[in-house]
């Protein structure tokens, strides 16, 4: 054993806490000569819908974004949930004409 071998890890080599359910169901899975490994679909967080995304928005965007959070006391990320819903669920005649409003300018 060297001293590297000592040296306190980041925690990244400890193993993820399982529940007694799970331990039982990985032994008898072992027993029975199969894959014990867990699911990975096990360890997503139960309940999260949402998964984080990256936007590039104009400083003044950003301003309106917040102004309008502030205002109605929403969060940005609804705000922008809602909005995508709004334009996904119109027809193709109300994107236009957005569009059409927004070059105009």
């Amino acid at each position: 054993m060297s001293l590297i071998d000592l040296k306190k890890g980041h925690g990244n080599n400890r193993k993820k806490k399982i529940s007694v359910d799970e331990f039982i169901e990985q032994a008898n899975l072992y027993a029975q000569g199969k894959d014990a490994t867990p699911d990975k679909s096990r360890h997503i967080k139960k309940g999260r819908k949402y998964k984080n995304a990256t936007f590039t928005l104009s400083p003044d965007h950003i301003k309106q974004l917040d102004a309008l959070s502030k205002q109605s006391g929403l969060s940005k990320s609804y705000i922008l949930r809602l909005l995508i819903a709004e334009l996904a669920e119109g027809d193709d005649l109300t994107i236009d004409s957005l569009l059409d409003h927004i070059n105009a300018k």
